[in-house]
């Protein structure tokens, strides 16, 4: 018996809540940052306990009861903000690292990746991070469309960078930054007719 009641623990269902790109609703995106989200509706999520600890290379998860309880609170309000809301729906035991929990919610530990930048850039980019200034980046090809404002990335090992703009183009000579870039640079993303123009700092 208690083995079985192992079993049900750790398959318990886990509900987050995203947008199209994978935002979850609650994040800075909606809230801190840009307000997409009024605070009246976030307020109506007073019954959901603060964890001790929540940053944005944290995930956080609601629990049956928790979900049970934002349908019938908020689902509608933050769907109308949130037109392309979907639920996404994951066992207990996949989430990574848990680091907090309770009757509504399970945080966990994002599974954060890098995000590559040329080899020799990597020195120069990496110092005016720390500076705290916005770098900004080109990706086209396979890169193009992959990164979306809010997503959190490593740089390095130690630097963990947020996309603060993304803005889709068709031209490089519509790049801000296009005066600065080499002729070999400029000559090579000409070639392209869909580029994102990715302005990111240092969190």
């Amino acid at each position: 018996m208690f083995d079985k009641y192992l079993i049900e623990i750790q398959t318990e269902l886990l509900y987050r809540y995203e947008d199209s790109k994978g935002r979850g609703i609650m994040s800075d995106y909606y809230y801190r940052d840009n307000k997409r989200v009024p605070d009246s509706i976030f307020q109506k999520l007073t019954w959901l306990p603060k964890p001790p600890k929540y940053d944005k290379t944290y995930i956080s998860y609601f629990t049956e009861l928790g979900n049970k309880k934002f349908i019938e609170t908020a689902y509608k309000d933050f769907k109308k903000y949130i037109p392309d809301m979907n639920v996404i729906k994951i066992r207990k035991d996949k989430v990574k690292n848990i680091s907090y929990s309770d009757e509504y919610q399970v945080i966990g530990k994002k599974d954060i990746k890098i995000m590559s930048f040329p080899k020799e850039e990597i020195p120069i980019i990496r110092k005016e991070l720390m500076k705290g200034k916005i770098q900004s980046t080109v990706r086209v090809g396979k890169e193009y469309n992959k990164y979306h404002e809010g997503e959190v990335y490593r740089f390095d090992s130690k630097i963990l960078i947020e996309i603060i703009e993304v803005i889709k183009a068709k031209s490089i000579e519509e790049y801000k930054y296009y005066s600065e870039l080499s002729e070999t640079k400029k000559k090579y993303l000409s070639k392209f007719n869909k580029l994102d123009f990715i302005d990111y700092m240092k969190i």
